[in-house]
C-alpha cells in the first residue's frame, strides 16, 4: 500500500510506502521534512507529474531523498545552502582586522615619542654593558626619563600589545579551521597573511614606523 499526499512545504504530490504513515519523510522536490498522513489524500494519480532529469535538484523517488537526507555530506550541502557557510574564515578575517587596528594604534601612540624611546634604549644598552641585570637595565632608564611615573601612552601601548596577541592567537586558530572549507577560504588565507606580517612589522620594523 502507498500513501499519496501533497507536500506541506512545496505542495507537490508525493507518495510513500504505507510503513511511513504518520512518520517524518523528506520531500523529493524541496528537500523539506514533512509528516506523512495516515492514508492517501490524492485519488487521481494521473495529475501527479513525473520528475525529469532536466531538473537537477529533483530526486526520482522518496527512498533516494530519504537516504540522501540522512547522509552527512547531503546535510552539509543542503541545510546550509549548498555548503555556503564558513564562519571560521569570516571570524579569522575580522580578528585579523582587529589585529591591524591594534598595530595602527601602537604606531600612532609611539611615533611622537620616538626620540624618547631611542634615548631610553641607549641608556639600557649602557647599563647592560656595565653588567647590570636585565630588569634593572630596563626599569631604571624609564623611571629616570619620566620621573618615576609611567606615562599613560606607555600603558596604552602595553594594552594594545596584549590585545594584539589575543587577536593574533584567535585569528590563527580560526583561519586554520576556515581553511578546511572551500567557501570563503580566501578570507582565511588573507587572515593568515596578515597574522604572518604583523609580528614581523612590530618586532623588526621599529626603525621604520618610529621614523628613525
Amino acid at each position: 500500500m502507498v500513501i499519496r499526499f501533497h507536500c506541506a512545504s512545496c505542495s507537490q504530490p508525493i507518495e510513500v510506502d504505507g510503513e511511513w504513515a504518520l512518520k517524518t519523510v523528506a520531500c523529493p522536490y524541496c528537500r523539506k521534512t514533512v509528516t506523512a498522513p495516515a492514508e492517501s489524500q490524492i485519488d487521481d494519480m494521473s495529475r501527479i507529474p513525473t520528475a525529469t532529469p532536466a531538473v537537477q535538484t529533483s530526486v526520482p523517488d522518496l527512498a533516494n531523498a530519504t537516504s540522501l537526507s540522512r547522509d552527512p555530506q547531503f546535510e552539509a550541502t543542503s541545510v546550509v545552502g549548498g555548503g555556503q557557510h564558513n564562519g571560521a574564515a569570516m571570524a579569522a578575517f575580522i580578528l585579523s582586522c582587529g589585529l591591524l587596528a591594534c598595530t595602527l594604534s601602537i604606531v600612532v601612540l609611539v611615533r611622537p615619542h620616538a626620540d624618547e624611546l631611542i634615548a631610553i634604549q641607549q641608556k639600557q644598552e649602557k647599563l647592560l654593558a656595565q653588567g647590570k641585570g636585565v630588569l634593572e637595565s630596563s626599569q631604571q632608564p624609564l623611571m629616570e626619563q619620566y620621573g618615576g611615573q609611567m606615562p599613560s601612552w606607555i600603558l596604552a601601548v602595553t594594552g594594545f600589545y596584549m590585545m594584539s596577541f589575543a587577536f593574533w592567537v584567535a585569528a590563527v586558530v580560526c583561519a586554520i579551521i576556515g581553511l578546511r572549507r572551500l567557501y570563503r577560504r580566501h578570507l582565511a588565507v588573507t587572515a593568515l597573511v596578515i597574522v604572518a606580517i604583523v609580528p614581523f612589522f612590530l618586532c623588526c620594523g621599529g626603525s621604520l614606523w618610529m621614523g628613525t
